[in-house]
């Protein structure tokens, strides 16, 4: 039976939290809010996506922005080869083939 591997970005596909840089990067003027938000969320009060879509709402970014952003950070370089190991014992990395 093959085994299927869930992996998330942050953290995992790149050492670095992306999605938090860019959070901290592009939130202008409701930076208090947010960080209330995120002990919000750290003592249970509030659900990640809760959490996400206020993150979100706190940003002024454009596209071009977001993505001329994303270039300065790296994947995990062990990430790929740990992919094509998967797929060579016959599993799945990807959610399904």
């Amino acid at each position: 039976m093959a085994t299927a591997y869930l992996c998330d970005f942050d953290g995992t596909v790149s050492p670095h939290d992306i999605g938090a840089s860019l959070v901290r990067r592009y939130t202008r003027g409701r930076e208090h809010e947010l960080h209330q938000a995120l002990a919000r969320w750290k003592a249970g009060e509030i659900g990640h996506r809760e959490l996400t879509e206020m993150e979100c709402r706190g940003m002024t970014v454009t596209r071009d922005e977001a993505l001329g952003f994303t270039v300065e950070f790296s994947l995990d370089p062990e990430f790929a080869p740990f992919v094509a190991r998967v797929h060579a014992r016959g599993d799945r990395g990807d959610g399904g083939e």
